[in-house]
């Protein structure tokens, strides 16, 4: 097993030192044309799974994806062909065929790369609303003295999506110390602000974010909601109406319904009408 996994590690380097021995000991063309056929045909022998990967990476294939899955299908020992396909399937939100792949990763992860594959993990058990299995693998690597934005902003989208506001603003200002231009843990610590009663921290995060972002949509909803609890009802409907077109234009952009954004809009415009 140890020597299988030792042989499709190191083979593939083969080829490089082949085509160097060339170029040093001036082989002719056709001597190292046959050496890339012998090679292609030991790969696809003894490493299927690292063939059809390869396979799927050559551009007149177009990434066809019935490639890699013949690749993981021969169960190689190395992380590449199940961290492709199982990005492939976390691209579709199918989460529950990405996971197994993304948890074989992990077997075969060499000790500088396993930190980035458990929080690849981790963002896919997060939206997979598996939030304990996330805060799991960060809390871990944080312990192991591994810190960086991406582990902290992926730990604080989670305790917001699980309600817990006090640590969620934690990791959100953790995850600006690495990066004080990001506007995702500003955006963050708004909601969190928000749904805590804090209007006006609110409304000054979400103004920091709209003025630092290219193009703000789902913010000008928020900043709209706070200003409309602050008794703000002027630059509330401004805010709200511009997020409602900002939403209709751009849908994706935004986990609010353009739908919900005009309901708001309605509400405060009649207040203004009845005064």
């Amino acid at each position: 097993m140890v020597v299988q996994r030792l042989w499709q590690k190191v083979f593939p380097w083969s080829l490089v030192i082949w085509c160097v021995l060339g170029i040093i000991l001036h082989f002719n063309l056709w001597l190292i044309l046959t050496g890339i056929g012998i090679w292609i045909l030991l790969l696809f022998f003894t490493i299927p799974g690292l063939f059809w990967t390869y396979a799927y990476m050559v551009p007149f294939t177009r990434q066809n994806i019935k490639l890699l899955q013949k690749a993981v299908e021969a169960k190689p020992q190395l992380p590449n062909p199940y961290f492709m396909y199982g990005v492939y399937w976390a691209k579709q939100r199918k989460y529950d065929q990405a996971i197994p792949l993304l948890e074989t990763v992990l077997h075969y992860s060499g000790k500088k790369s396993l930190p980035k594959h458990q929080l690849n993990l981790a963002v896919v058990y997060r939206e997979n609303g598996q939030y304990q299995k996330t805060v799991d693998i960060l809390t871990k690597l944080i312990s192991q003295g591994i810190k960086s934005y991406p582990i902290y902003i992926t730990l604080a989208v989670t305790f917001l999506r699980q309600n817990n506001l006090p640590e969620a603003l934690e990791s959100a200002r953790k995850a600006r110390s690495f990066n004080v231009n990001a506007t995702e843990p500003v955006l963050v610590m708004g909601k969190a602000h928000f749904q805590m009663g804090d209007f006006a921290t609110a409304k000054d995060d979400y103004q920091w974010a709209i003025a630092h972002t290219s193009w703000p949509v789902e913010s000008y909803y928020w900043l709209g909601r706070a200003e409309f609890e602050l008794g703000e009802l002027e630059t509330a409907e401004t805010h709200l109406k511009t997020s409602v077109e900002r939403i209709t234009e751009d849908p994706l952009l935004s986990d609010v319904p353009a739908t919900e954004a005009e309901s708001w809009l309605l509400k405060v415009q009649n207040i203004q009408s009845n005064r």
